[in-house]
């Protein structure tokens, strides 16, 4: 016989589960002996086990109803009734410009006349240059684009009028 397997037949484990159980915190000897109920379970009573996570859920619940909130106040911008977007990007040394009148249940049965003044603003706010538009919105989606060159045009505001309603809306210029 070598000296390894000599060894390894003197090894013997001795092992007891209730000495180590006996031994064992008080918590663990309830959970082995079925008194206790272990962690709980389910979504929302996880977040009531200790303090830190009480915390964590009445945040994101005070974070949803405030962005909740904002989202009915500031429903977009609507120029009687029409829902108006205006979007600018940079691209290759030109200011790309798009006014859309979105699809709405607009009242009247007859075409309303749209008329669009888009200005390109520099650093100051001065109009560098400026584009017109005008045509008829019927409820339908109604796109106009245009561009400017690029001379350091930070902000492109519009002037836009439907029917006898009118409004001014502005937009940064985006650079990505």
């Amino acid at each position: 016989m070598t000296q390894d397997e000599q060894n390894e037949q003197e090894l013997v484990f001795h092992y007891n589960r209730e000495r180590r159980i006996r031994n064992a915190p008080e918590s663990v000897q309830n959970y082995y002996s079925g008194e206790s109920h272990g962690p709980q379970k389910g979504l929302i009573r996880i977040f009531f086990t200790n303090r830190g996570t009480k915390l964590l859920f009445f945040s994101i619940i005070i974070l949803s109803a405030v962005i909740f909130a904002v989202s009915l106040l500031h429903p977009g911008t609507h120029i009687g009734g029409v829902p108006v977007s205006l979007a600018a990007f940079q691209y290759d040394g030109t200011v790309y410009v798009t006014v859309e009148l979105a699809e709405s249940t607009f009242q009247g049965d007859e075409a309303v006349p749209a008329a669009i003044t888009v200005d390109a603003l520099d650093r100051e706010k001065s109009a560098l240059f400026s584009g017109d538009f005008s045509g008829s919105y019927e409820g339908n989606r109604e796109t106009f684009r245009t561009s400017f060159p690029d001379y350091d045009i930070l902000e492109i505001s519009a002037h836009i009028t439907i029917g006898d309603k009118s409004k001014v809306i502005t937009a940064a210029v985006d650079r990505n």
